[in-house]
């Protein structure tokens, strides 16, 4: 679910980041953080669930010379070592769904 979060601020190009059972988003997006929480969960489990928003106030970040300029469409289509990865466990997920006998010697 906590994936499908994500992606889904990804695909928007903003930060979601996460913590435990929670998210961290621009204070601006906390409705937006609210919806998308409210359907992944929904669409994960089948029913409605609780979703709570608590705002952190006086928190201080630390200055950085070098800016963050993380691509979210790396995150979305992966290329290199990445998108090997991915095709990997990807095929390892649809090699666990076949179960082959080995043969009788």
């Amino acid at each position: 679910m906590a994936e499908k979060v994500m992606l889904r601020f990804a695909a928007m190009r903003y930060a979601c980041l996460p913590v435990h059972d929670s998210f961290i988003v621009h204070h601006g997006l906390q409705d937006e953080l609210d919806r998308i929480m409210r359907e992944a969960f929904e669409a994960e489990f089948g029913v409605s669930g609780k979703v709570g928003v608590d705002i952190g106030l006086g928190e201080v970040v630390e200055k950085s010379d070098r800016p963050i300029e993380l691509d979210p469409d790396q995150l979305l289509n992966p290329v290199g070592y990445e998108a090997r990865l991915q095709a990997f466990w990807d095929m390892r997920g649809k090699a666990e769904d076949i179960h082959i006998t080995p043969p009788l010697i």
